[in-house]
Order: structure tokens, then sequence, then C-alpha cells
């Protein structure tokens, strides 16, 4: 995380307090995510974990779960609010950490604020024993529900911005074709933007265009085994159009899920 974007996360109180505002039910698709692939008792890290609460919620689950943020701020909150529980300051570029120390390392609407996202899997790759597992829980913002969602719920704002009808076009068929590329070459191309410290949509602040096809390469080519992408069955009740497009269109999809075993 570089200087500027350190100082918008210890000093806006539009973000902190979206942060403080998130309910139990808003972590509870994450939950449910992590405890379908990893087993109730293993040492974890919950990377980027904001004030704290999904790493309360991890550790009620069972987990013994280290809570990890780059936030002096946020990490400071953390701890009053959960004096009980391990929370961290930490840079997920270089973690604090020997090799293969945890069992799992989860992250949730996380990796999409990073400056070098294949540096970051490298050391989630490193910190985990052999066997051990990657989760990553975040937006996919080069999915065509963002053009779409502002056409038809948000009055053309996206985080990108406010956009007129034929620059929502232009971002549905720009998202299209990059993925596409991505998945013909098999060659991951992390798309980088400058980040709106202007906080006032959801994702404004995100320094690169996350999605999974590039995560999923990138995690190939560091040395992981994909044992589940875009899967949705941890999910109580997912709705026939979310199967849908699960089957259909995984590249796609609002959300990334995907989980990378250590071999």
């Amino acid at each position: 995380m570089d200087k500027q974007q350190s100082e918008f996360y210890q000093t806006s109180e539009a973000y902190y307090d979206i942060l403080s505002a998130g309910s139990n039910e808003y972590f509870n698709e994450y939950i449910q995510f992590v405890t379908t692939h990893v087993p109730i008792s293993a040492h974890i890290i919950d990377a980027g974990c904001g004030l704290g609460q999904s790493t309360d919620r991890l550790s009620s689950a069972g987990y013994n779960v280290t809570g990890l943020d780059g936030s002096h701020r946020f990490v400071e909150d953390g701890k009053k609010r959960f004096p009980h529980l391990d929370i961290r300051c930490g840079d997920l570029e270089a973690l604090d950490f020997p090799d293969n120390t945890f069992d799992a390392i989860a992250s949730y609407n996380t990796l999409e604020h990073v400056a070098n996202v294949e540096v970051v899997l490298k050391e989630m790759l490193r910190v985990v024993k052999r066997g051990g597992l990657i989760l990553i829980d975040s937006p996919n913002l080069l999915s065509i529900r963002h053009p779409l969602n502002a056409f038809m719920k948000t009055k053309g704002i996206t985080f990108e911005g406010k956009k007129g009808f034929w620059e929502l076009w232009g971002m549905l068929f720009r998202n299209s074709i990059l993925i596409m590329q991505r998945r013909l070459s098999g060659t991951y191309k992390f798309k980088y933007r400058e980040p709106n410290y202007n906080f006032s949509f959801p994702d404004n602040d995100a320094s690169v265009f996350l999605n999974p096809v590039d995560v999923e390469l990138c995690l190939r080519h560091v040395g992981a085994e994909i044992i589940s992408y875009q899967d949705i069955t941890h999910l109580s009740h997912p709705g026939i159009i979310k199967r849908l497009g699960a089957f259909l269109f995984a590249d796609h999809m609002g959300i990334i899920r995907i989980v990378a075993r250590k071999v």
C-alpha cells in the first residue's frame, strides 16, 4: 500500500463509517465460504480484516484466527472492540510470518485494494503449509454486471464514476473483451487503476480491476492448484439465476470466489 492509500484508510471518515456499519449478516457469505472449505479449528489468517468483525465471526465459528489489516486505525479499533482476538497491523505484500505457518489464509473484499496482486498471492502461498488453502472472496471489477446494474439500478453511477448511456455500453464491451482475451491467451495481466479517494461509491477506491480469470491464472503461475473456481454451493439459497450464472458465465459473475491449494 502506497503512502496516499495508507493515509486514506487512516483518515477517511466515510470509509470508516462503512466498515463500522458492517452487520453480522454482511459477513455471512464469507463465513459460509470459509467454513465450507477449511476444517474448523484450523489456524488461519483473516487478511484485510478491517475492524475485526469478520475475524470475530471466524473465531466464533471455531477457528484459531489471526486478523491482519494494513490500517493502524482499523487495527486499533478492532483491538478495542475485540480484545480477546489476535488482530495485527501488517503488509500483505510482506507478511511478517515464517514460511509454512498457517493452514489457510482467507481474504474478503481486500485483494482489489492492493498495489501488486501477484506479490500478495505469492506471500499468501508462502505462509500457508503444504496442502494449505488460499481463499479469495472479492468483487469482480471486470464483470459485465457493473455496467448492467448502472443501467438498471444506480442511474449510471459506477465505481468508475457516473457514466452516460454510451459510456456504459463501452464499459460492458471493454469488460467482455478483457475477460475474453485473458481466458483465450491463458495469461494474466492485472489492469491497475488510480483509486478515487473521494469515497462515495463501493469500490471507487479499488486499485486494480480485479477479476477471477487473472486471479486464477496467477495462482496457477505461482504454483497453486485451483480446487474451486466460482463455485456457489456454499450459499444457502443461491437461486436459479445465480446457479445459471455460475454454470454458464463463471468468469463474469459479480463476485470472485476462488480456493487454491499449496502443492
